[in-house]
């Protein structure tokens, strides 16, 4: 990072207008050290990628043109169908086509992305009913976790309806191409697979990039015309919050796709990039902020190039979402393009230098995991030897730990939270995750370690309010910051907090200090040196069972310190669990 840091602030530092900018801004932040400035000022992605405060107009990482984008004007709305009953399914799929959906995105039961449900398709007849009224030849599908035997029925309906399966715009996982080798259909690499299961934006592109010369090169050996290949290939790509990261990443796949052609001295052709909103990101506490995640996701999605998007219901988590959830995640990829226009620009990142820098980064951290799994043997074997578990593995470690001390902002979970979730509908509710959920290889969603601490305050709540008392110590001013800071954090694990302060009474004698036996110290460094040992020892003799600091501390009377970056979780489990015992 260092190196990265002093080449950029020896760009920045070659123009007038860059010297004046660093120097006004180290005078602000009352800096003399300029790296150590840019330092304060930049951070690193999940894959150790510089994201820096400015960027000079010309650089090595600035892309000469822009990125080529989606063939069409507009990106295509692919609407979410996942109705376990095909006539249910059928209804949905009726709907949102009428009400301005391009296709749809078929969701099978037993897909990887099913999360609990997933359209149960068994023979001819659910078939016949999943598409009854259904233009298929007129329709975007994609079938999301299809087995050879639905394949095989889905080629007998399509030979009764009459549909040659050439003209229609169809596409399949490409996780087994068996049976689809002579056909025409798209054969997609879903990387949000990996996304859902930890990844980080670089291995989802290097994963997806050794998927696909690993199906290139099984389409090579069948009668595929070897000029045909490039436009059988597709890709599925999540979409999250990240703007920066996300627009980056879907630049770099078409950047990682032309390399991958040019390599393999083939002619150029566009890639297929179907977008869907994080699973991993989405909430269950206040699915309400759910809708501000998707949004942003798709219009991170649709600016950086994807061909065809699909949001997430902003119930997903709790359960099958009903008609009007449905209405919400359609309406999103279609206000963004019919209102916002958003559909008619190409590649508008193009020039800034953020996005530049980070694409170029992104393809070649993604080039590099690449062309590491193609030394070990390529997709098939580096799957088979354990190579991309590692890989996910390490990284969910990793997430894990900036999820539960809440470096990874979750709104409405980790911070923000409230204690009173808003009630939603659903058509049927999906069960809580359990700890296999949290086991490596599971379908990882960011809200779920606090929002398992939540659910166990609720529980406690049948008895009485669990709450922390946040004691306050010396003047307003001196404590605000801190109160704020830990109401915010014990609210992550669903406990309410009650302010009582010191400025009047500091003997204790007229507070109610045992309304809970949790108690939080908030106040200044000063403070807390000159009062908090005493402090300490007056609230055990009151008979306070735990007793934290908010701040940094070494106090050995205290049971815990909260502050930016310790472990939330740890601290609230610790909490709850001095409240279930009480409670016993």
């Amino acid at each position: 990072m260092a190196k990265e840091e002093f080449s950029l602030r020896e760009m920045i530092e070659a123009t007038p207008q860059g010297r004046q900018w660093l120097d006004g801004v180290s005078q602000t932040l009352g800096q003399s050290d300029h790296d150590h400035v840019l330092e304060k000022l930049s951070s690193l992605t999940n894959d150790g990628l510089l994201v820096a405060p400015i960027y000079p107009l010309t650089g090595t990482n600035t892309l000469s043109l822009p990125v080529a984008a989606r063939a069409d004007a507009k990106w295509k709305t692919l609407t979410r169908i996942d109705h376990p009953t095909p006539a249910d399914a059928n209804a949905q799929l009726l709907h949102d086509l009428e009400q301005g959906a391009d296709g749809a995105l078929l969701v099978l039961h037993g897909s990887g992305s099913a999360y609990g449900f997933g359209i149960e398709l068994a023979d001819h007849a659910s078939f016949d009913a999943l598409f009854d009224n259904i233009f298929v030849d007129a329709t975007s599908l994609r079938f999301d976790g299809m087995t050879a035997a639905q394949l095989s029925l889905w080629s007998d309906f399509c030979d009764r309806r009459n549909y040659d399966q050439s003209d229609l715009d169809v596409s399949f996982d490409a996780h087994d191409i068996s049976g689809l080798e002579n056909g025409s259909a798209r054969l997609i690499s879903d990387a949000a697979k990996w996304h859902d299961k930890g990844a980080t934006a670089a291995q989802e592109l290097g994963f997806a990039l050794a998927e696909i010369v690993a199906l290139m090169r099984d389409l090579s050996g069948s009668s595929v015309d070897a000029h045909a290949i490039p436009n059988r290939i597709g890709v599925a790509l999540s979409c999250d919050a990240d703007q920066f990261e996300t627009m980056a990443k879907f630049r770099a796949m078409r950047l990682l796709w032309n390399q991958l052609l040019q390599a393999m001295g083939s002619v150029e052709w566009p890639l297929n990039i179907h977008a869907t909103t994080s699973w991993r990101m989405m909430g269950r506490r206040d699915p309400w902020t759910n809708v501000l995640r998707t949004t942003m996701a798709c219009f991170a999605a649709g600016l950086g190039g994807a061909d065809s998007v699909t949001v997430l219901p902003h119930t997903q988590a709790l359960g099958l979402p009903d008609a009007f959830a449905r209405r919400v995640a359609r309406n999103i990829s279609l206000i963004l393009q019919e209102e916002s226009h958003l559909g008619k620009m190409v590649d508008p990142a193009a020039g800034a230098g953020v996005y530049d820098a980070l694409t170029v980064s992104l393809a070649e951290a993604a080039w590099t995991i690449f062309q590491s799994l193609e030394a070990q043997g390529g997709f098939t074997a580096a799957t088979e030897n354990g190579t991309i578990d590692q890989i996910l593995s390490d990284s969910r470690t990793a997430r894990m730990s900036d999820v539960v001390t809440r470096k990874i902002v979750s709104l409405g979970n980790s911070h923000f939270a409230q204690l009173e979730a808003p009630a939603v509908d659903t058509l049927i509710t999906r069960p809580l995750e359990t700890k296999q959920d949290l086991e490596p290889f599971g379908n990882l969603r960011d809200g779920i370690p606090f929002e398992q601490l939540a659910d166990r305050a609720q529980t406690l709540s049948a008895h009485t309010k669990p709450s922390v008392s946040l004691l306050c110590i010396g003047s307003r001013k001196a404590w605000k910051a801190r109160s704020d800071f830990a109401s915010d954090l014990f609210a992550a694990g669903g406990l309410a907090t009650e302010i009582l302060t010191l400025d009047s009474d500091p003997t204790l004698g007229s507070l109610d200090i045992l309304k809970t036996p949790i108690i939080c110290l908030c106040g200044a460094d000063a403070d807390y040196e000159s009062s908090a040992s005493a402090l300490i020892a007056r609230l055990r003799d009151a008979g306070a069972q735990h007793i934290v600091l908010a701040g940094r501390s070494d106090f050995a009377e205290l049971d815990e310190t909260v502050f930016t970056g310790c472990d939330a979780h740890a601290v609230l489990d610790r909490v709850l669990l001095v409240l279930e015992g009480l409670k016993r």
